[in-house]
C-alpha cells in the first residue's frame, strides 16, 4: 500500500476527506486504490453518496454492512465495519444485538429454505418501485 506522502496531491487531499469522513483514518481498501486517482474518485463518490443520512441513517446502513460481512465471513469487512460502529457510538451492546440478529435471520432462513418453504410475499404483491402502494 503507498505511504500518503507518495502520492500527488490531488490524492492526498481525497484521502484526508476520506479520513476525516471516518474518524480520522482512511480506510485500507481506500488506500489501495490511491494509486489510481480515478478508481479512488470514483468509490469515494459512491460511498459518500450512498452513506449519508436519508431514509436510513449513516448507523443502520453500516450495521447492514456489519451483518453483511459477518454472514460473507469477510474479515476485513467485520473489523472494519466494527470499528466504524464503535466511532458513530452503537457500542459493544448494539454490536451484540446486531450480531444477534443476523443470527437469528440465518437461522431462519437456513429451516425455511431446508424445508423448501415458498417466500411470504410474491413478485407480484409487492409495490413497483416509485409506485405508492
Amino acid at each position: 500500500m503507498p505511504r500518503p506522502e507518495d502520492l500527488p496531491a490531488r490524492e492526498r487531499r481525497l484521502l484526508e476527506e476520506i479520513a476525516a469522513f471516518y474518524g480520522g483514518r482512511a480506510p485500507n481498501v481506500f488506500l489501495a486504490l490511491a494509486r489510481e486517482g480515478r478508481r479512488l474518485r470514483a468509490a469515494w463518490d459512491y460511498a459518500r453518496g450512498v452513506l449519508p443520512d436519508r431514509h436510513l441513517s449513516r448507523k443502520v446502513k453500516t450495521m447492514l454492512g456489519l451483518a453483511a460481512s459477518v454472514v460473507a465471513r469477510s474479515p476485513y469487512g467485520i473489523h472494519f465495519h466494527r470499528r466504524e460502529l464503535l466511532w458513530l457510538g452503537c457500542g459493544e451492546e448494539g454490536l451484540l444485538e446486531v450480531l444477534s440478529i443476523v443470527q437469528l435471520f440465518e437461522a431462519i432462513t437456513r429451516v425455511a429454505d431446508l424445508l423448501l418453504m415458498p417466500p411470504e410475499i410474491e413478485n407480484a404483491d409487492m409495490p413497483q418501485a416509485g409506485r405508492a402502494p
